[in-house]
């Protein structure tokens, strides 16, 4: 049998008047306490301890000392609406982010995006039509006979044409070259080429009329340049510059495979200085005799290949060629002569 407890005299914390209770052992705090530690049975706990990782003692082994948390229970089934782990969202933003760079609608077929690292590129321009450039007009000859040298660029760009003057884009180096290079006493601006003519004996044309963009060559079919050989001749032999000076070696490399014959060189790249063909005249009173080809370096600021002090350099040989043919101190026998009737062959 249980022992009874004795009464017991306590205050009411209210009335202040003496009041008997009994004392006794609670059995519902035995009963809660028992299914406490019943539900702590249900649960795993690691051994996993906190060191202090400023003070490590001698012989310390990380792989001893850490312990693994325990492992996910693979097993449990979600449901539809259950939330997602922090971590998993991190990983499904990381997803997405990676996949607005490289999208595939199928395998190997990538809809255009970069790849991280990749740097971007800018896309060479292809041929234009004409109508494409039609509300830009083209641009005047400046030449008369007897002319020192003759300027020929590939085309007309697209800022050329709207302001009406030759090279005159403003990241261009000609007129500085023409300049630095002593072909004229001051720099000009594009809205004075018409006056090298008259005064400092200097013709402009081009081998093709039409203007396009900045970047024009790629824009010009290779047809549409050879045609415009015949007419580019036509108008030296009228005027008989002394020598021709192809502003971009990609017109010399044209202009050199419909004059050259075969077996000639005639498909070697052109190089800067003078071009292993002429223009002779064979009428005895003609003055000059001949006229000379030369090529430097297109003056496009786009154009790194050289630098500005490499094409004013450029310009500086050209003109001490001028100066030497002035003193007919320049042997051309072994160039190849071009006569007036092979004019029709090129055609």
């Amino acid at each position: 049998m249980a022992p009874k407890h004795k009464p017991r005299d306590e205050e009411d914390p209210l009335s202040g008047t003496s009041v008997i209770t009994e004392q006794h052992e609670a059995p519902e705090v035995s009963k809660v306490s028992e299914r406490f530690q019943a539900s702590l049975a249900r649960f795993a706990f690691s051994d996993f301890h906190f060191s202090n990782q400023k003070s490590k003692a001698p012989g310390y082994d990380k792989a001893t000392t850490t312990q693994s948390l325990r492992p996910r229970n693979q097993d449990h089934a979600k449901g539809p609406d259950s939330p997602v782990p922090s971590s998993s969202r991190v990983k499904v933003l990381r997803t997405r982010k990676r996949s607005m760079w490289a999208l595939d609608e199928g395998p190997n077929q990538s809809v255009g995006r970069l790849e991280p690292g990749s740097s971007p590129k800018k896309q060479k321009r292809g041929y234009a039509e004409p109508s494409t450039y039609a509300h830009l007009r083209e641009l005047r000859n400046h030449l008369r006979s007897g002319l020192e040298v003759v300027f020929c660029g590939i085309n007309p760009g697209q800022t050329s044409a709207e302001i009406g003057h030759h090279f005159g884009g403003p990241t261009n180096h000609f007129w500085s070259c023409l300049y630095e290079s002593g072909f004229t006493t001051r720099l000009l601006r594009p809205q004075e080429d018409f006056i090298l003519p008259e005064q400092f004996s200097i013709g402009m044309t081009n081998l093709v009329g039409r203007p396009t963009a900045e970047v024009s060559q790629s824009e010009l079919s290779k047809a549409e340049q050879k045609a415009g050989v015949p007419a580019l001749l036509a108008k030296i032999a009228t005027h008989r510059p002394k020598i021709v000076c192809f502003v971009g070696l990609g017109i010399a490399d044209i202009v050199k495979f419909k004059v050259m014959p075969a077996g000639k060189g005639r498909k070697t790249k052109a190089a800067i200085g003078i071009q292993p063909y002429k223009l002779q005249y064979q009428d005895e009173q003609a003055c000059p005799k001949e006229t000379r080809f030369y090529a430097v370096s297109s003056t496009s600021g786009r154009v790194v290949t050289y630098q500005k002090k490499d094409k004013v350099n450029q310009f500086k040989a050209l003109k001490s060629v001028l100066d030497s043919l002035r003193n007919n101190n320049v042997d051309t026998s072994s160039l190849h002569a071009l006569q007036l009737n092979d004019l029709q062959c090129v055609i």
